[in-house]
């Protein structure tokens, strides 16, 4: 995988786009590519023609979600397929990848890769604890805001989806993992309200 920013600087490799430099960091990524060029497992493909519900995310908007969907079979399959396609807006934003990001800015990041193969958007509208608001913000990371403007008249869907329980880390775990989390079983329940 490729990241290329707003600086003309190429990324490869997903670690070192997750934790970009310091340098890299307050640059926007402006392409995501794979290469060499990749064929999607035909049952991957299989698998989302024939889904009820394609869900996008949540996850690193481009190490987790664009990494699978710029891969051309893939990106044919959700447009192709007549499930409903949800995107799970992420909580926070991800120094590095979606710095001072919007709800708009993530739509938008999504649409250009799938263009219209998105038919709902899914957005937290409640608030995380101020203490691990706070650990975020110290590491330049906010809330992902739910103001969406749409101009693409995808269904916007709002719910209460954080999961107030701290997350601590393992002392053990050396990589960095989110503290603030979609709580599964309120996730779960709207997802299933959309079917």
């Amino acid at each position: 995988m490729q990241a290329t920013y707003d600086n003309g600087t190429k990324i490869v490799g997903e670690h070192l786009i997750d934790e970009p430099s310091p340098d890299e960091a307050v640059h926007m990524i402006t392409d995501l590519t794979v290469k060499p060029h990749v064929s999607a497992n035909p049952k991957a493909v299989q698998s989302i023609l024939d889904a009820d519900m394609v869900i996008y995310g949540p996850g690193d908007l481009y190490t987790s979600i664009l990494s699978n969907l710029i891969i051309n079979d893939i990106t044919k399959a959700v447009q192709k397929t007549k499930a409903k396609r949800v995107f799970v807006m992420n909580l926070m934003t991800k120094y590095g990848q979606t710095t001072n990001y919007t709800a708009q800015d993530h739509l938008d990041a999504l649409r250009h890769y799938i263009g219209d193969a998105v038919d709902m958007v899914l957005v937290n509208n409640s608030s995380p604890d101020k203490k691990t608001l706070e650990i975020y913000r110290s590491e330049q990371e906010n809330i992902v805001n739910s103001g969406l403007k749409n101009p693409y008249r995808t269904k916007i869907v709002l719910g209460d989806l954080i999961d107030q329980v701290h997350h601590a880390k393992s002392k053990s775990d050396t990589l960095k993992r989110s503290l603030i989390r979609h709580h599964p079983d309120k996730l779960a329940k709207k997802l299933i309200s959309l079917l």
